[in-house]
């Protein structure tokens, strides 16, 4: 199966704490692997302006984002600048026959990842944190959560 074509609705969920090896590689979470059934994704650095955590996507959410910029005119300067931020700040990645997510270098350093990583489930896609800045962040992340759930009714 092309994994580009992949159109399930997975969901990433829990926060775990993984190893990252010596070729800055980390094992996803056993149930990421097999229920998904993806041996590919994109990662950004994120959020744009900060580069303080690795997002990943699937390839049917990433191809929902390249999609969503079809119905800007190509002389649109301000989709153009997004485009190639975008695009510059991201890389197609596999997994390893193992299920090892090879995390590119440049995007490990620029984050601060060294042996250890957070790696957190957003249902369709997924985050990877330095462990420290994400320990620094959950609390006022509950709190914030809180509100908007309560704003969202859900």
């Amino acid at each position: 199966m092309n994994t580009s074509e992949h159109t399930d609705i997975i969901c990433f969920q829990g926060t775990h704490t993984v190893a990252v090896d010596s070729s800055h590689r980390i094992m996803l979470p056993s149930r990421w692997r097999i229920d998904s059934g993806l041996a590919e994704f994109v990662v950004l650095l994120w959020p744009v302006a900060k580069e303080e955590y690795l997002l990943v996507l699937p390839p049917n959410r990433w191809q929902r984002v390249v999609e969503s910029f079809s119905q800007y005119s190509l002389s649109d300067e301000k989709a153009a600048t997004v485009e190639r931020v975008l695009s510059s700040t991201s890389q197609t990645i596999r997994l390893d026959r193992y299920g090892r997510l090879p995390l590119p270098e440049s995007m490990v350093a620029k984050i601060g990842i060294k042996d250890k990583a957070t790696v957190l489930g957003r249902m369709s896609k997924f985050e990877i944190w330095p462990p420290e800045l994400w320990d620094a962040r959950v609390k006022d992340t509950k709190l914030f959560a809180f509100d908007y759930i309560t704003s969202m009714n859900l």
